[in-house]
């Protein structure tokens, strides 16, 4: 049980209108009743690991980066009303296994839930704005915004139907254990995958990119120490960077073998195309 003295609660403008504010939680841990009125919680506010369980106010409009993040929650219910779950709200939360989403949540950042190995959600009916699908939290545009239950192993098989990979979906950046993968495959509905999107997968194998995908962000493979391929099928791909900082501590893989179109070699960075072995020709699966 908190009480209102053990949140420092402040007034400040936002998108030209006053809002309330919980900026820290300083009381003795434990379950949290966030008091009433409050409209953001901002910051580092719950990141404590005595904070095993919240209960969050009506009228509560978003959470801001890392609000819940590294805490010993296990449970989270945002309420109705709460519209947009920012970047790292809950990252790192290693203990949280049930979150609870209502309808009123229009935007889940892509790393809200980045670094949580036990996660399953829940919607309060059928959401209008999303789904899971074979462990992957899936929006209404078909993009996959990251995966639910992070302790997959394997090869994970994208569902058919998606249509980007957004930013850091599979992302291992906050916690190293998270995923350990070798190979994911990407139908051929996706059209767009997001920087960082598999950064940090040290177990990632290979990757072959459907000739459907015509943006590639930047940094896609950071980190992917054990990569041996990487196959783009497509003969028009846009991207900056895609392939900046690769490999082990930003340095590239030289055994590693990038396939792909004579048109498309010229967005490899020098680096790249002096340290890996690149074909010629569309890359074969």
């Amino acid at each position: 049980m908190a009480h209102r003295k053990d949140f420092d609660i402040s007034t400040t403008h936002y998108a030209l209108k006053k809002v309330k504010m919980a900026q820290k939680y300083t009381g003795p841990g434990g379950h949290v009743d966030v008091p009433e009125g409050l409209e953001e919680l901002f910051g580092t506010f719950f990141q404590r690991h005595d904070v095993t369980s919240i209960t969050l106010p009506a009228g509560l409009l978003r959470t801001s980066s890392f609000a819940f993040g590294g805490s010993g929650i296990r449970e989270i219910v945002f309420p109705e009303g709460m519209e947009a779950i920012d970047d790292n709200s809950c990252s790192g939360c290693v203990d949280l296994e049930r979150a609870v989403i209502p309808d009123s949540v229009a935007r889940i950042a892509p790393k809200a839930f980045c670094g949580c190995p036990k996660l399953t959600f829940e919607f309060t009916g059928e959401h209008p704005h999303f789904r899971v699908e074979t462990n992957g939290l899936v929006d209404e545009n078909g993009k996959l915004i990251c995966l639910v239950n992070d302790q997959i192993s394997g090869v994970y098989k994208i569902p058919e139907g998606v249509t980007a990979i957004g930013n850091a979906a599979f992302s291992t950046a906050y916690l190293t254990h998270r995923i350990h993968l070798t190979g994911v495959e990407i139908p051929d509905t996706v059209t767009e995958v997001g920087s960082f999107a598999f950064a940090g997968c040290e177990g990632l194998e290979r990757l072959i990119f459907p000739a459907s995908v015509k943006k590639l962000g930047a940094s896609i493979v950071d980190g992917c120490r054990k990569l041996k391929e990487i196959a783009i099928l497509g003969l028009e791909v846009e991207t900056t960077g895609a392939f900046t900082g690769y490999g082990a501590d930003g340095k590239l893989n030289p055994n590693t073998a990038i396939l792909a179109p004579h048109t498309l070699l010229s967005w490899f960075d020098k680096e790249v195309r002096r340290n890996a072995a690149i074909g010629a020709g569309p890359a074969q699966a």
